[in-house]
C-alpha cells in the first residue's frame, strides 16, 4: 500500500513484528531482536503522529506520572469551540501549569511561553512542538551596566557608568527601558524602574517615583542591570490570529512562575488581546475563561492537583467600541475589563496572606464539614471548601468572634502538626477506638504494619533501581530551585520551579538507567532476564512508585493509630478540643453565612447542613464508671444535643 507515493508508516509495525520473529529464527539472541523490533515500533508511532500530538502525548504522561491526582472542576464550561482565551493563575508551577491546564481539555490550547525557555537546550523543542506563542521578556535580556548609580528625586545619577554604551537610547527614545539594582534588600530583589528619557552617560530621567526597597539599594551608589524596551508586536499579531482562526490561546497574567499564597497583580496584555483581536475583525466574540490551579504540596511527586474552569466571560460590547475610540477610553476599557478578570479570578482560586493563614483553613474548612464526611471528602470538595471560607474571609473578619475563634484553631492545628498528625488522621483512629475494642485496633494495626513491612521488603530491589533517579532529581531540582530564587524578585521559597525540573532531568535519566540496567541483566543473567526486564521492569517500576503514596499514608495511618491507642491522655485532649472547636467553627460559620453562597452552589447538601445544625460527634470509647472527664464530656455533648438539631446529618 502507498500513500501519497510513499509507503504507509502502518508498514513498519509489520516491520516491527517481523524483525522480533525472523531474527531470532535466524539465530540472533531474543534481547537484540526484539530491541530491533522494539525500536521499529517506536518508529511507527513517531511516523503515524505529528510533533504535536507527540508532545500532547508526553505531556499527558508527565501530568499522570508526576501527580498522585489531576481533578477537572466544572470542565463543561470551557467552550468546545471558537476563540477562546484561558486566563490561568496562580503561576505556581512552572513548565507543569500549561500541562495541568490542558491535560483535561480535547481542543488544543496555544500558551504563551517565555521566548527564553524556547531557547532551552534541552526542553525548547519540545516546546516549540507545542505551537506555542513565545514572548520576549526584558527580564531575560538584562545586562550588567558599568560602574555604580543612585537616585536623587527622578533622577538617575551614575558614577563611571556608560548608559549609551550599554545600549540606552539618547533622549526619550529611552522611553520604556529599565534599570533594576543587582543587590538584595530584605532577601528580595527590588523591581525595575522604567526610565523616560537618558540625557547622557551618566544622567536619566526615571517615569515614577522610585519604590523605597530600590532607594535603599542604590542609596549612596550600586550595581544596576540594564533591561532594553521589548516589542511585543508580534506577538499580539499572533495572538489576534490564533484567536479570528477560532482558537483557545492559555495566558498566566501575573506574568513569571512564583510560590507566593496569593495572587500577583495582573498584567494589562490579556486585556489588550481579547480587545485587540475583536477591534481587528467585527463580530469576533472573545470568550474569556477564568482557571484556578490548586496544589497539594506542588514540589512532591504523587502529589494532588484541582483545576477549576469558571463560567465563560463574554467581552462587553462597550468595551471594544471605548478600545477603538483610543486614548482615555481605550485606558478605561482596559483597566475596567482588567478589574472584572481580577474579580473571577478570585471566584476560581483560593488566596491567602501567607501559608499559615491558608493552614489554618484547611484546619478550619476540617474542622466545619460534618465529621461523617471527613475522611472520604473528595479533592474537588476539599478545594471548593477552603476557597469559600478564604474568598468571604474580608467580609466576615472585622467580627469580634472570628480572630479569637481563629487563633484557637491554628493552636489546635499547631497541637496536632506537633504530634505528626493530620485532623483527618486524630478524627479517623478516635472513630477506631469508638467502634472497636483497643485489642482489635491493635491486632489491626499489627496486621496492617506486617502487610507494609511485607510489601516493602519485596518491592525494595524496585525501589533501589529507582534511587538514583531520584538521587538526582533531587539534587538537580533543588540546585535550580535555589537559582531561580536569586534572580527572582517575587519568589519565597523557589518551590514553583522544583517540580519542572525534576521532570527535566527525570525523564532522560530514567531512560539513561533503563538501557544500563537492561545490559546489566543481558551481561549476568542472559538473554531471557534482559528481555523479560526490558518490558516488564518499567511497569513494576511505575507501580512502585505508584503506590509508594498510599504506603506512605498507611505508615502514618500506624503512627496514628499507635499514638491513639498507647497514649490515651493525648486522645482525650485531641477530642475535648476538636469537639469544642467543631461547636464554635460549625455554629460561627452558619451564623454569619460565612462562604455559604459558594457553598450551597457548588456543594452537596452533606457537606453544608442546615444553619443552626450539627453532626453527631465521633463514637468515643464507652465511658467507664469513674471517670470525671468522660462524665464531663458526655453531658457537654448531651447538653449541645438538646441546643441544635441534627436532623439532617449523615451519622458515622
Amino acid at each position: 500500500a502507498r500513500v501519497g507515493g510513499r509507503l504507509s508508516s502502518g508498514w513498519l509495525l509489520w516491520a516491527a513484528a517481523g524483525a522480533s520473529a525472523s531474527l531470532q529464527a535466524l539465530g540472533m539472541p531474543p534481547a537484540p531482536a526484539l530491541m530491533v523490533g522494539g525500536a521499529l515500533g517506536l518508529a511507527y508511532v513517531v511516523a503515524s503522529m505529528t510533533p504535536l500530538e507527540l508532545v500532547r502525548f508526553w505531556m499527558r504522561a508527565c501530568v499522570e506520572a508526576y501527580f498522585r491526582e489531576c481533578s477537572a472542576i466544572n470542565l463543561e464550561a470551557v467552550p468546545k469551540s471558537g476563540a477562546t482565551i484561558l486566563v490561568c493563575a496562580p503561576h505556581s508551577n512552572q513548565f507543569l501549569d500549561p500541562m495541568v491546564v490542558s491535560h483535561h481539555l480535547e481542543r488544543h490550547v496555544r500558551f504563551l511561553i517565555a521566548a527564553k525557555s524556547l531557547r532551552r537546550k534541552d526542553v525548547g523543542d519540545i516546546f516549540s512542538a507545542s505551537q506555542p506563542i513565545p514572548v520576549e521578556r526584558p527580564q531575560d535580556l538584562k545586562r550588567r551596566g558599568k560602574g555604580s548609580v543612585e537616585v536623587q528625586g527622578r533622577k538617575l545619577l551614575g558614577h563611571g557608568t556608560c548608559f549609551l554604551g550599554d545600549g540606552v537610547p539618547a533622549g526619550d527614545a529611552a522611553k520604556g527601558w529599565a534599570v533594576q539594582p543587582a543587590q538584595k534588600v530584605g532577601g528580595v530583589k527590588p523591581p525595575a524602574v522604567t526610565l523616560v528619557s537618558c540625557e547622557s552617560e551618566t544622567e536619566a530621567t526615571l517615569a515614577h517615583d522610585p519604590p523605597e526597597e530600590v532607594l535603599e539599594a542604590l542609596r549612596g551608589g550600586g550595581t544596576y542591570d540594564v533591561l532594553p524596551r521589548v516589542d511585543h508586536s508580534e506577538m499580539f499579531k499572533e495572538v489576534y490570529r490564533a484567536l479570528q482562526e477560532g482558537g483557545a490561546v492559555g495566558v498566566f497574567p501575573e506574568g513569571g512562575s512564583h510560590d507566593r499564597p496569593s495572587l500577583l497583580p495582573l498584567k494589562a496584555g490579556v486585556c489588550i488581546m481579547a480587545l485587540g483581536a475583536m477591534s481587528q475583525q467585527p463580530g469576533l466574540q472573545v470568550q474569556l475563561v477564568p482557571t484556578g490551579l490548586t496544589y497539594f504540596h506542588r514540589d512532591r511527586f504523587n502529589s494532588k492537583v484541582a483545576v477549576r474552569y469558571g463560567e465563560p466571560l463574554h467581552v462587553p460590547a462597550a468595551f471594544v467600541e471605548q478600545y477603538i475610540e483610543g486614548g482615555a477610553a481605550k485606558k478605561q476599557a482596559i483597566a475596567e475589563l482588567l478589574q472584572i478578570l481580577q474579580e473571577e479570578l478570585k471566584k476560581v482560586t483560593a488566596s491567602a496572606e501567607s501559608w499559615e493563614q491558608m493552614r489554618l483553613f484547611w484546619t478550619m474548612r476540617d474542622l466545619y464539614v460534618p465529621t461523617s464526611r471527613l475522611v472520604d471528602m473528595s479533592t474537588t470538595e476539599q478545594v471548593t471548601l477552603s476557597q469559600a471560607l478564604l474568598d468571604d474571609w474580608p467580609r466576615v473578619k472585622d467580627d469580634p468572634r472570628v480572630g479569637p475563634l481563629l487563633e484557637r484553631v491554628r493552636k489546635y492545628g499547631t497541637m496536632l502538626r506537633s504530634y505528626g498528625l493530620t485532623d483527618r488522621l486524630a478524627v479517623q483512629n478516635a472513630h477506631y477506638l469508638g467502634v472497636f475494642s483497643p485489642l482489635a485496633c491493635l491486632v489491626a494495626m499489627w496486621l496492617q504494619f506486617v502487610v507494609l513491612t511485607t510489601v516493602a521488603v519485596l518491592w525494595l530491589p524496585v525501589d533501589l533501581s529507582m534511587a538514583p533517579m531520584f538521587l538526582l532529581m533531587s539534587l538537580y531540582s533543588s540546585r535550580k530551585s535555589r537559582q531561580a530564587l536569586k534572580a527572582s524578585t517575587v519568589k519565597i521559597e523557589g518551590k514553583d520551579v522544583v517540580g519542572t525540573y525534576k521532570v527535566i532531568i527525570g525523564v532522560p535519566v530514567y531512560i539513561v538507567l533503563h538501557l544500563c540496567y537492561t545490559g546489566l541483566c543481558w551481561h549476568f543473567a542472559g538473554d531471557g532476564l534482559a528481555t523479560v526486564y526490558f518490558f516488564f521492569g518499567p511497569l513494576a517500576q511505575y507501580i512502585a512508585f505508584k503506590s509508594s503514596a498510599s504506603d506512605y499514608e498507611g505508615m502514618r495511618n500506624i503512627y496514628a493509630l499507635g499514638l491513639t491507642l498507647f497514649f490515651p491522655n493525648h486522645r482525650h485532649r485531641f477530642t475535648k478540643q476538636r469537639e469544642a472547636l467543631k461547636l464554635e467553627v460549625r455554629s460561627l460559620v452558619d451564623e454569619l453565612d460565612w462562604g455559604h453562597d459558594v457553598l450551597r452552589e457548588r456543594l452537596s447538601p452533606e457537606l453544608v447542613p442546615r444553619s443552626g445544625s450539627l453532626d453527631l460527634p465521633l463514637p468515643m470509647e464507652h465511658a467507664v464508671a469513674g471517670d470525671e472527664m468522660e462524665a464531663a464530656m458526655a453531658a457537654r455533648v448531651a447538653e449541645a444535643f438538646d441546643c441544635f438539631s441534627f436532623d439532617d446529618e449523615i451519622l458515622m
